[in-house]
């Protein structure tokens, strides 16, 4: 796992729960989160008993822990996320945004608005994939921005 998949799945973590306790349910307080129960063992830890510390959930939510795929994993399957890191799909995103970086400066406007629209289909075939409905939001954001900003 990249350093920057696993930063951005720890992200989503800490994201994905707090939303969790937002929405009332009260396992997802940090200090029951990193607790063991039936529904979620882990190997070596006994049942009600921490999978990390609270300092360490904190890391791992904040995308500053490295290395620690186990607790990503398990604290992905507590929040009911199933996923599969595809390295190819992270590649052709990174490929769509440095063109779009580069056309900024350097080519026509025509060009940029055909390349954002072919960045945006990118996103709208690859929304299965929870790194990418992140930045997909993002996106969004900033190419309403551009056209609003082109409007004017």
């Amino acid at each position: 796992m990249t350093r920057n998949i696993e930063k951005r799945l720890g992200m989503i973590i800490g994201i994905t729960r707090k939303r969790k306790v937002k929405q009332g349910y009260s396992d997802f307080k940090q200090t029951q989160f990193i607790k063991t129960n039936l529904k979620y063992p882990f190997e070596g830890v006994s049942l009600d008993c921490n999978v990390c510390s609270l300092a360490t959930l904190s890391r791992i939510e904040n995308g500053k822990h490295q290395h620690n795929y186990v607790l990503i994993d398990y604290f992905l399957k507590k929040l009911d996320i199933h996923y599969r890191i595809k390295e190819s799909v992270y590649q052709v995103q990174k490929l769509h945004l440095k063109n779009i970086t580069y056309a900024f400066a350097y080519t026509p406007i025509s060009k940029l608005v055909d390349l954002l629209k072919s960045c945006e289909q990118f996103y709208q075939e690859n929304q299965d994939d929870v790194l990418l409905t992140l930045d997909y939001q993002v996106f969004r954001f900033i190419n309403r921005l551009f056209l609003r900003k082109r409007a004017d």
